[in-house]
């Protein structure tokens, strides 16, 4: 158990006491003695923080809904991007910023387990390439090329593609009812993508950006599945050298952009998407699906991927002034529908 555990969770005030007395549990270790990654501790992200994140630690629902609606708004904010940044210069950017504040506000930690770090290079960089850089390279790519419309139904069948691969790297079976519930949620965003009307996805052009969003669901899928062997480090050390790697790949992309003459630094708008991507996408929703998946596992955490494009949809609605129509009604009833069913058997 972690001696200094109790001691990094004694901040001042009645609010955090209360926090502590209901929420904390005993910490499990790892053979170095150390507290095992995103333990269920509530030994949260930094410490202003705390008493809010605090009850939502040991809830995968509410970590995954605050996830699907970050992954949401970076869709958004790549697309709206576009005309300031290329997708290389925006990947190396994110991950510079994602770095620099994990550091900054972790620093005492990281060089405490950079031996650590070290000696799990090998998963490290595995995990860091595919499902950090790789994956979100691959994705503003591929925005480039395609529309919201067919990326998002491409992006529905990630809870499939994370069976699978669950089902062929580590033999695990998903329930029927699962595999039911991922088709129904399915249904749910083809609703919302086609508008109501079927016929429009029959009448869909898919390009080479539709083969690159695929290619990126296959990152990402083996990302979440892989998770499962991910190496023993407390959770902002494993969510810096994972962003640290991601950064390292994004400098080669990016040099080679500089030796091809085709970088294109943002504006003032350009940044805010930047800081976004930065804060949210990167750190924030990384790190609240990597405890999820730790609380209730790769399959079921896959099958709440189909909220954001319903989200997205809804942040149109919001902060674009459209309208509210029945099939959105009718899409979100669906895939919450599909995810209750896939929570019916809860085999992971």
């Amino acid at each position: 158990m972690c001696s200094s555990l109790m001691r990094s969770l004694a901040l001042p005030g009645a609010v955090p006491r209360l926090l502590l007395k209901r929420y904390s549990v005993l910490a499990t270790t790892s053979r170095r003695g150390r507290c095992s990654p995103l333990s269920s501790t509530i030994e949260t992200p930094w410490m202003f923080v705390r008493p809010l994140v605090a009850p939502l630690w040991g809830n995968a629902y509410v970590l995954l809904f605050l996830t699907m609606t970050f992954w949401a708004g970076n869709a958004v904010a790549a697309k709206l991007g576009q005309a300031d940044i290329t997708p290389v210069t925006l990947t190396f950017l994110r991950w510079v910023g994602a770095c620099l504040i994990c550091y900054a506000v972790a620093h005492k930690r990281i060089h405490a387990d950079w031996a650590e770090i070290r000696a799990h290079w090998l998963p490290l960089t595995l995990l860091g390439t595919i499902g950090f850089c790789g994956f979100n390279a691959v994705y503003y790519w591929a925005l480039t090329y395609t529309t919201a419309i067919n990326a998002a139904i491409i992006q529905a069948i990630m809870p499939v593609l994370i069976i699978a691969m669950n089902l062929v790297f580590f033999g695990m079976r998903a329930r029927w009812l699962q595999v039911v519930g991922v088709v129904i949620s399915i249904v749910g965003v083809a609703f919302i993508v086609a508008r109501g009307d079927m016929g429009v996805l029959l009448a869909l052009d898919f390009n080479q950006g539709d083969m690159l969003v695929l290619v990126a669901m296959l990152m990402y899928g083996g990302y979440a599945v892989g998770l499962r062997k991910k190496p023993p480090l407390h959770w902002v050390t494993l969510l810096f050298g994972l962003s640290f790697v991601a950064l390292l790949m994004a400098v080669v992309l990016f040099m080679g952009e500089l030796l091809l003459g085709a970088p294109r630094m943002p504006g003032p708008d350009g940044w805010l998407v930047v800081a976004y991507v930065s804060i949210f996408p990167s750190l924030l929703a990384q790190m609240f699906f990597i405890r999820s998946i730790e609380l209730i596992g790769a399959n079921r955490a896959g099958a709440y991927v189909n909220l954001t494009p319903i989200l997205g949809s809804l942040m149109a609605i919001a902060f674009l002034g459209e309208v509210l129509h029945w099939f959105h009604v009718l899409a979100i009833t669906l895939v919450f529908a599909g995810i209750g069913l896939a929570e019916k058997f809860r085999a992971t």
